[in-house]
């Protein structure tokens, strides 16, 4: 009985790192467009937009706030996976415990006890990645970069330098955000 355990504690182990490193690819995949790096925050000394840079602009902005949109959804897969999933197991591991016949109590009792602490794993997993708090941040940053693109189509942003400035105060405030860092 004791090596039965011991080879359900090992599968349950591993079907643990699987979902472990399932998430982390989930969550850190980057979006195709711009394949991990960052060019659209090079700054460009010219001064004001004519149209076919104001469109320009436009796109590049949209692109951004697409990558943040991207990232947003990963967060929120994630976290509704481990809190669901958790969920379920928990569930699962008291529904066991309670229709278990008395013969095979033994074999349910650690079935359960194995569910139970997968469950425990998705909600310590999910706390310590922080999947809501970053989805949030993304998700705000992804509507602030919104709100700068309708300035810049209205005319009322004409400066690259001034564009420039604002996505990376937005990407700074998305990381304070993210590390859960109040606002003054």
């Amino acid at each position: 009985m004791l090596r039965s355990f011991k080879n359900r504690l090992i599968s349950a182990s591993v079907i643990l790192i699987i979902a472990v490193v399932f998430l982390q690819i989930i969550v850190s995949a980057q979006p195709s467009g711009n394949n991990g790096s960052r060019p659209e925050l090079v700054a460009t000394p010219t001064p004001m937009l004519p149209e076919n840079l104001r469109k320009e602009e436009e796109t590049r902005l949209e692109s951004i706030s697409a990558g943040y949109n991207t990232k947003w959804n990963r967060y929120r897969a994630a976290y509704l996976a481990c809190v669901i999933g958790a969920a379920l197991l928990s569930g699962l591991a008291g529904l066991l415990l309670q229709l278990s016949s008395t013969k095979d109590k033994p074999r349910i009792k650690d079935v359960a006890a194995i569910l139970a602490f997968a469950a425990a794993f998705l909600i310590t997993l999910n706390t310590l990645g922080g999947f809501n708090t970053a989805g949030l941040a993304n998700r705000v940053a992804r509507n602030e970069i919104r709100k700068l693109k309708v300035a810049v189509m209205k005319g009322q942003i004409t400066d690259r330098g001034e564009i420039e400035s604002k996505i990376i105060e937005i990407e700074a405030t998305k990381g304070d955000a993210a590390i859960g860092k109040q606002s003054e």
